[in-house]
């Protein structure tokens, strides 16, 4: 166990100064709490007493800021409207020393808020506002102008798609940010969008979750024959590389390549660490954030995997999106191992 825990951490002490770069939708996450003390007489509905509202970087950007917190140099290229949300989500990634160069405002289109009303630390009713219609190839042209600089011009480690099925990833426009990761050779990380799952193929890493895993491949995933096959499955229906499915309080499998997988990488389930579960807002952008870093400095799935199954322990103890620091999880790995 010793050595293990040696193994883990100094894993998670070595991210520092890599360059990832996040494309995907970036939205807002809003928090709005109050008191249910009794029931409307308009209509059978609790009535909420508000108390205080609160907001957080959600999908892409939450993505970059978990990046971010492990000490790496996350370049977030993004779609935003033109409203106070957007401005919001600016000055966010500003006061965490984020550069906002990579996000794109579109006049006429709104920002995506989701928020959810809590009472009693249980959320009662979540409100979408979005627009989430697919962007025309044409509006998108500074972006993949940006990505050609970018990728010219700095040394990036790997890449991470944020998919939330907002409107930036769609069948062309997907098809061309693909070309210019191949060209460039560059490790692909994907946290797929249920309803896109037709248009991924030739990723480096897919991290669906349970739901998503079963739907695609319609078949299963209550035991564990049933999870290894579903994973195998994926992985040649997409032609992945690696596959990682989360299993919500059952943790985790793994689905390494096979041509270059160690004994210890073989496709598994890791069982997750025993928390109090106050919120799973953003778990998956933690294990992804994670797991990716770790991989592309370590190149060891099954540990990166670990870490990355720990900070998601981590994310959903607390209130909100949750993004760790590297002592987060330096101090969870010791207290496990």
């Amino acid at each position: 166990m010793q050595a293990e825990q040696t193994a883990l951490i100094k894993i998670a002490r070595s991210l520092s100064g890599m360059k990832i770069l996040v494309l995907g939708d970036t939205m807002l996450d809003a928090y709005l709490k109050g008191e249910v003390t009794r029931i409307s007489p308009e209509a059978p509905v609790p009535v909420l007493r508000f108390q205080e509202k609160s907001h957080f970087l959600g999908g892409a950007a939450n993505v970059a800021f978990n990046l971010k917190k492990l000490g790496t140099e996350p370049i977030l290229l993004s779609v935003i409207g033109d409203d106070e949300s957007a401005a919001m989500i600016e000055q966010f990634l500003k006061d965490q020393g984020m550069s906002r160069a990579g996000l794109m405002r579109l006049k006429g289109r709104r920002t995506t808020v989701k928020t959810r009303v809590i009472s009693g630390g249980h959320q009662l009713l979540r409100i979408d506002d979005e627009d989430d219609a697919p962007i025309a190839l044409e509006l998108l042209a500074p972006l993949f102008e940006q990505l050609e600089s970018l990728l010219a011009q700095e040394e990036i480690a790997g890449v991470l798609l944020s998919d939330y099925a907002k409107g930036l990833l769609h069948k062309d426009s997907l098809a061309i940010f693909q070309k210019h990761f191949m060209k460039a050779k560059l490790y692909t990380a994907l946290d797929p969008a249920e309803k896109n799952f037709h248009l991924y193929h030739d990723i480096s890493l897919m991290t669906p979750n349970k739901k998503e895993a079963s739907k695609d491949i319609g078949l299963p995933l209550e035991t564990k024959p049933e999870i290894l096959a579903a994973g195998s499955a994926i992985m040649r229906k997409h032609n992945l590389r690696q596959l990682l499915i989360t299993l919500g309080e059952e943790g985790m499998a793994i689905f390494p390549n096979e041509k270059d997988a160690a004994e210890k990488d073989a496709a598994q389930i890791i069982p997750s660490f025993t928390r109090f579960v106050r919120d799973v807002s953003g778990a998956g952008d933690t294990v992804i954030s994670v797991c990716l870093a770790c991989l592309l400095q370590s190149k060891k799935f099954y540990e990166s995997a670990l870490i990355g199954n720990l900070a998601a322990g981590i994310s959903v103890s607390h209130f909100g999106t949750f993004a760790c620091s590297i002592e987060d999880i330096v101090e969870e790995i010791k207290e496990r191992f």
